[in-house]
């Protein structure tokens, strides 16, 4: 056997090459996918936090207010909310802004669902109640979506 050599032919390699693209293509595609819902997710988790916080608030009568959310779905810039406290309501000339979140560019509210619309989740101080019951959808550019709705003696899913 002095003629034969060792070593892979053309055709070896290249389908070698296939294979690895393949695997690579829909491997990159499962994890682009899995950031996108994590960030949804992540998101959903980040609100829930600052429902709770809101309510926390409320219940424990801090500044003798009402404690809520204002959440804006805006046409123009990236979606956020807002945590403040009231006396009533968030058109209230007394309302005092604590902070402002913004969401990752590609997530945006579907409820509030209006372009320029917005919508308040107001605790009641000391009781921590709403007086309806409140939800909040989100959702990413590739279509994961997630809830969360808060009843009217403010227990928040």
């Amino acid at each position: 056997m002095l003629g034969k050599k060792s070593g892979f032919t053309l055709i070896e390699i290249l389908l070698v090459m296939a294979i690895v693209s393949i695997v690579s293509a829909v491997t990159i595609g499962s994890y682009r996918s899995l950031v996108k819902k994590t960030e949804v997710d992540l998101t959903a988790n980040n609100i829930i936090f600052n429902l709770k916080r809101t309510k926390a608030n409320a219940l424990s009568g801090v500044d003798n207010m009402r404690w809520g959310i204002h959440f804006v779905n805006s046409p123009t810039n990236v979606d956020y909310y807002e945590i403040f406290s009231t006396p009533t309501d968030f058109a209230d000339p007394g309302v005092s802004v604590e902070d402002a979140v913004y969401l990752p560019v590609t997530v945006y509210f579907t409820d509030p669902s209006d372009v320029a619309g917005s919508k308040d989740i107001i605790f009641e101080k000391i009781r921590g109640t709403l007086s309806a019951d409140g939800s909040i959808a989100i959702s990413s550019v590739d279509n994961f979506s997630r809830s969360i709705t808060i009843n009217q003696i403010g227990n928040i899913h």
